[in-house]
């Protein structure tokens, strides 16, 4: 799979679609939507992001928290689970962050898929190992590309995510212009 990851001048939107099975339960989604903000606020902070909103009608900005500044434009229940999903962030300087993080978390679900296909059974020990493996990799890859210098360990939360993602196949992770999204 070829995917190429475009950040224009519009808010940066990351297409997913993740194979649930057939009819999924509630819960199950929930665990994926989940999963997919772990991993959001794992890329976010390794590609150095710090997001705040417009300001409000008051003038002053109010900070928005990484796990909330990831939002959904469209999103499909049915399996595959299929999201658009953005940045809620209105201000040219904090979309280039918005992109860099977008492109970061984009690069850490195509990681996730290439991990899935060469992977077979494997332990759940030996799925946290490979788990931490791939998230330090991701952060040096982030960093090699630009982002931040100093080195961020995976949080309990960002590894329960990719270890529940690892269990889902990940179909779709394209960043798309927003005009690809009308």
């Amino acid at each position: 799979m070829d995917v190429q990851p475009r950040v224009g001048v519009y808010q940066p939107v990351l297409d997913v679609a993740i194979d649930l099975g057939p009819m999924p339960p509630v819960v199950r989604v929930t665990e994926c939507i989940s999963a997919v903000t772990g991993v959001w606020v794992r890329s976010a902070l390794v590609a150095g992001v710090r997001l705040a909103s417009p300001p409000s009608e008051v003038g002053s900005p109010k900070r928005v928290s990484i796990r909330h500044s990831l939002v959904v434009r469209r999103m499909s229940l049915s399996s595959p689970w299929e999201a658009l999903l953005t940045v809620a962030a209105e201000k040219s300087a904090p979309l280039l962050y918005a992109g860099a993080a977008m492109v970061a978390l984009q690069r850490l679900l195509q990681m996730v898929m290439e991990w899935q296909r060469h992977r077979l059974d494997v332990a759940d020990r030996r799925l946290r190992i490979e788990a931490v493996q791939l998230l330090r990799q991701h952060a040096t890859e982030v960093r090699r590309d630009g982002g931040p210098a100093s080195e961020i360990e995976p949080s309990s939360e960002a590894l329960a995510a990719l270890v529940t993602l690892a269990q889902l196949p990940i179909v779709r992770a394209e960043i798309q212009s927003e005009e690809q999204t009308d």
